[in-house]
């Protein structure tokens, strides 16, 4: 048990050193061209696994709800693929790193 928890406390450290080693390459950026965006280090290793993550479960929800929306609305299918299939696959697997 302890150990496990070390190897917790190490991994959330380092992750934490990997996201702050974004901060001094904002610094360099003058106050007129602030741009709102995540840093890499954050997006890379903490918002693309919840990307996954939400793929899967987004997945899994248009496999339930598909068959509702088929037998109801079947014009309508696209609307929950786009929402719980495509849009955390695009920000998964499509989008660069840093632009959110």
């Amino acid at each position: 048990m302890l150990r496990k928890l070390r190897t917790s406390v190490a991994l959330l450290a380092a992750a934490t050193l990997v996201a702050a080693s974004a901060l001094p390459a904002a610094a360099d950026i003058e106050s007129d061209d602030i741009v709102a965006a995540t840093p890499v280090g954050v997006d890379a290793f903490i918002m693309r696994p919840l990307g996954m993550l939400t793929s899967v479960i987004g997945i899994s929800m248009f496999a339930v709800s598909a068959p509702v929306v088929l037998l109801t609305r079947p014009q309508d299918i696209g609307k929950p693929w786009h929402l719980f299939v495509v849009r955390p696959l695009r920000y998964t697997w499509g989008d660069p790193l840093g632009s959110h």
